[in-house]
């Protein structure tokens, strides 16, 4: 077995784990969101979406981004496997995480007054954003304990705290909801936020670090490059959620609230669901690429080997949904989201184009080059929010699945750009010869799935072609054989 193919496989290893993790999380929320659908009604459902987008927005704001930039930190010292280096910056990272916690519990308990009238339109709920405060802090808490695993690349460990934290969260939460109605909602996700804790303590308490200690004073002068860094990863993350909110301003004042609607249950479904290879993949492939962030070929041969592996799993998916949209739609939605049909295909051929510009905007983060990855993000947000506009208007919901694939194909040119004028970093000839095949297969789907009446056939046959076209290639990179072989001895 060549190094390659042991890097491939590694790949594989760590998709296959955090694939099935993504796959639990999501049946989790399902069955959270159907039970309090039925016990709390579409207007509890409404509470508890406003307390957690409130939440989630003020923790946001506060952490700093310490969840993606202190991984880079514990990922570049783990690669010397100095204890002295990786106990420091454990010891860093939980100290900031300790002030950002705290910034945001004390900023929503002091302002929790006016948080309530701005999130419901009166002070009647300040009361319970006085508890929710202390969620944020136990949270930015467990999430110090998660960075730590994926920095050093525990992915066992990692893949059953993230499990393990949503098993328990479902099942100590739902009873606050049958039995206290709507005042169960903040009980319910305080005691979510409590098992997250748990879980994480537990599967972090067997690491083996020197104790060291910091003072608030060193933590901010040793962990201001890393401060940086995060700022700018929430700083972007701000303005692509902003960019979102205008969309959909747009299309509420230019259209209807029933299509803002459409809008939001088609991407949710896109990026959440077919996305699901791209939350997999990211949990392991940010900690890789910082393992040795100052090695360009390193850097060229970890990139292309990850957009091979995405490009080789997202095409079956892709066309399998393809063939069972309408089945899918219904099942999750209803029979009224059907006219979201097209919108949804369209915008699957921009998440198959999204793989390579995802893979490479990762090495600016794991440089830590924080202003040209914000810069960056910031134009590819103002051409992405310009096509939406300009698509909408011209062709409704169907437009907006364009504009997204148009999006990120110019995202592509201009990542690929970016990467060899900055890091003299290429794309190999694989990885376009894959990306053209199967993007000729999703076109051709497309296509018959637009103009055939009769189109399940030939869809089921372009669908099997592609899954053995990728099947073949992901077994020339891992050679299934010989870890099936291993396996069964």
């Amino acid at each position: 077995m060549t190094n390659q193919h042991y890097s491939y496989r590694q790949i594989m290893k760590a998709t296959s784990i955090f694939g099935g993790v993504q796959i639990v999380k999501i049946i989790t929320n399902i069955i959270s969101s159907k039970v309090i659908a039925i016990l709390l009604g579409p207007s509890g459902m409404g509470i508890v979406g406003l307390f957690n987008s409130t939440i989630s927005f003020i923790s946001s704001l506060s952490n700093f981004g310490l969840t993606t930039s202190a991984v880079k930190n514990i990922s570049s010292a783990s690669s010397y496997k100095q204890i002295d280096e990786i106990s420091f910056q454990v010891a860093l990272i939980k100290k900031l995480i300790w002030f950002t916690g705290l910034l945001g519990t004390i900023s929503t308990l002091l302002l929790s007054k006016y948080i309530s009238v701005l999130t419901f339109g009166s002070d009647d709920f300040t009361t319970f954003f006085v508890f929710l405060s202390f969620s944020i802090l136990i949270n930015q808490i467990s999430n110090g304990q998660i960075i730590i695993l994926q920095g050093l690349r525990m992915h066992k460990q990692l893949a059953n705290a993230i499990i393990t934290g949503s098993i328990l969260g479902l099942l100590f939460s739902l009873p606050f909801y049958y039995f206290l109605g709507v005042n169960g909602i903040v009980p319910a996700m305080l005691i979510v936020s409590l098992m997250n804790l748990f879980r994480s303590w537990y599967f972090t308490k067997d690491i083996v670090i020197n104790k060291t200690y910091i003072s608030f004073k060193q933590a901010f002068l040793q962990g201001k490059e890393m401060l940086l860094l995060g700022f700018f990863i929430s700083l972007s993350g701000i303005i692509t959620n902003g960019f979102s909110y205008f969309t959909k301003l747009f299309i509420s004042k230019y259209g209807t609230f029933e299509e803002v609607g459409f809008y939001n249950a088609g991407f949710i479904l896109v990026n959440g669901y077919v996305g699901l290879v791209f939350s997999a993949m990211a949990t392991d492939y940010f900690p890789k690429l910082s393992f040795n962030n100052h090695d360009n070929k390193y850097l060229e041969k970890t990139i292309n080997e990850q957009s091979i592996i995405m490009l080789l799993l997202l095409p079956p998916i892709i066309i399998l949904f393809f063939l069972l949209n309408k089945f899918i739609i219904v099942t999750l939605y209803s029979k009224q989201f059907l006219v979201i049909t097209n919108m949804i295909l369209f915008s699957l051929i921009g998440i198959y184009i999204r793989a390579i510009g995802w893979s490479i905007s990762f090495v600016f983060i794991a440089k830590g080059d924080s202003k040209l990855f914000f810069w960056n993000e910031l134009f590819a947000n103002v051409y992405f929010f310009l096509f939406n506009i300009i698509l909408y208007i011209y062709y409704g919901l169907d437009g907006l699945g364009i504009s997204f694939s148009l999006g990120y194909l110019i995202y592509f040119f201009h990542m690929n750009i970016l990467l060899n004028s900055t890091y003299k970093i290429q794309i190999g000839k694989d990885v376009i010869r894959i990306l053209l095949i199967n993007l000729i297969l999703i076109l051709i789907s497309l296509f018959f799935h637009l103009t055939l009446k009769f189109k399940f056939l030939f869809i089921f046959i372009i669908f099997t072609f592609t899954t053995v076209f990728c099947l073949y290639e992901l077994n020339k990179k891992v050679k299934f054989k010989e870890v099936l072989i291993k396996y069964l001895k």
